[in-house]
């Protein structure tokens, strides 16, 4: 059941591949600090290189790689700032 869980979920994340997604970075990636994380609009993870300055924003990011359970990309637009009151 878990492989064809895992099967399944690699086909769907392989759908953006080469896609531009927005994602709104919340900090540095829990395996590299020199990476950002954030989640798409539809929840999926997403790590990419970008200035600490995005983190808090929303940024648009090109999707260069899928895993089964995250993708990779490349920041292409910084989007706009979240404001928190």
């Amino acid at each position: 059941m878990n492989a064809l869980v895992n099967e399944t979920c690699a086909l769907k994340m392989k759908e953006y591949d080469g896609q531009i997604v927005e994602v709104l970075v919340e900090g540095e990636s829990k395996k590299n600090a020199e990476v950002l994380a954030g989640y798409t609009t539809k929840n999926k993870l997403v790590n990419f290189k970008g200035p600490k300055s995005a983190i808090g924003k929303i940024v648009k990011v090109k999707i260069t790689g899928t895993k089964t359970w995250s993708l990779n990309g490349d920041m292409v637009e910084e989007a706009t700032a979240i404001e928190v009151e």
